[in-house]
């Protein structure tokens, strides 16, 4: 499961994937999930596994556009987006 982090600016969300890619960290832009229903429309995604490192590197970004970090998870036949962030 990846997690997902959002920004309300297009190039906020390309410069932080390009920060993880930086630091050995694989990300993709997506298209912001539906039932997040927030943003610019794109945002990063992050396998698991690299979640306290991609957190430790918001720090180190300009979070003026920072939305938040969320986690999808499936709720019978709904997918719900719970918020770690």
């Amino acid at each position: 499961m990846n997690i997902i982090i959002a920004f309300k600016a297009r190039s906020d969300s390309l410069k932080f994937s390009e920060l993880l890619r930086k630091g050995g960290v694989p990300s993709t832009i997506i298209n912001t999930p539906r039932e997040l229903s927030v943003g610019c429309g794109l945002s990063v995604s992050v396998e698991q596994k690299y979640r306290e490192y991609a957190l430790k590197a918001l720090t180190a970004f300009d979070k003026t556009t920072y939305i938040g970090t969320y986690q999808l998870m499936k709720s019978g036949a709904r997918t719900i987006a719970i918020a770690i962030r």
